[in-house]
This record gives structure tokens, sequence and C-alpha cells, in this order.
């Protein structure tokens, strides 16, 4: 099943929101699997502008880890490789 852009839009929105709000101490509801930033395949990550993933919550094993030039499966970059938009 596939998200729907309104959707994954508002995840990101509420999560970015959050975190501007509480800092790293938003963390714990990103993560919370019961919470509203977990839905289905669908969740939140932090990286920061190094790359450096922050909070993964459906990884946390990469938490602390350098991403830049991560490929996944199908070779697509790592978001941090990704230029903003303009």
């Amino acid at each position: 099943m596939q998200m729907h852009k309104a959707f994954i839009e508002d995840l990101v929105n509420r999560a970015a929101n959050l975190l501007h709000e509480q800092g790293e101490a938003a963390f714990a509801l990103l993560r919370d699997r019961t919470g509203p930033f977990l839905f289905m395949n669908t969740y939140v990550f932090v990286e920061d502008p190094d790359g450096t993933e922050l909070m993964n919550a459906a990884m946390p094993y990469l938490e602390g880890k350098n991403l830049i030039g991560v490929t996944d499966l199908r070779a697509r970059r790592s978001s941090a490789m990704k230029s903003p938009p303009p």
C-alpha cells in the first residue's frame, strides 16, 4: 500500500514542529511504536546537515552513523545525499 503524499507531508511537518519545540526530547515520541509517527512501513528519521543519522525509529542501529554516500538496495542515495529543493 503506497502512502498518500499529503499524509507523508503532514507527518513530516508535525515531526518537524515537534523537533522545533522540544529538540532531542522529541526523539522519544518519534520512536514510540504506538505513537503517531510510525504507521505501517512509514516512519520518521532525523539527520543532521552533515548526514549523520540522529534518530531512526525503524533502524536505530543507524543512529550516530554518517550516511553520506550510502545507497539502498536499488542504488538510491540516502536523503543526506540529495540536494535540497531550490
